[in-house]
């Protein structure tokens, strides 16, 4: 899902800028699993690279599991155990 939301002070509203699905493969699906059951998902720091500037992309992912539970923003590219799940929930993997 994805919002388009203005910058600044301003009180403006959130709109709705697109909606995608898509069925994950088996060696996704199977690198994920074993991912959120990673303690180190729920409690490492977020770390990020790539330029990062005005009008970039800015991601919010929560993360909720049995195992455990965490919410990450970030802008550029995101790193470590969340950056690999985020790339396969972004469908960047």
């Amino acid at each position: 899902m994805s919002e388009t939301v203005p910058g600044g002070l301003l009180p403006t509203e959130r709109k709705l800028a697109s909606n995608d699905s898509r069925t994950l493969t088996d060696h996704e699906a199977a690198t994920l699993d074993r991912l959120v059951t990673t303690p180190s998902l729920y409690r490492e720091t977020k770390k990020t690279i790539e330029a990062r500037g005005i009008g970039a992309p800015f991601h919010v992912m929560s993360i909720v599991t049995p195992f455990g539970r965490t919410t990450i923003s970030w802008d550029g590219r995101l790193i470590g155990t969340s950056g690999a799940v985020a790339d396969i929930v972004l469908g960047k993997g």
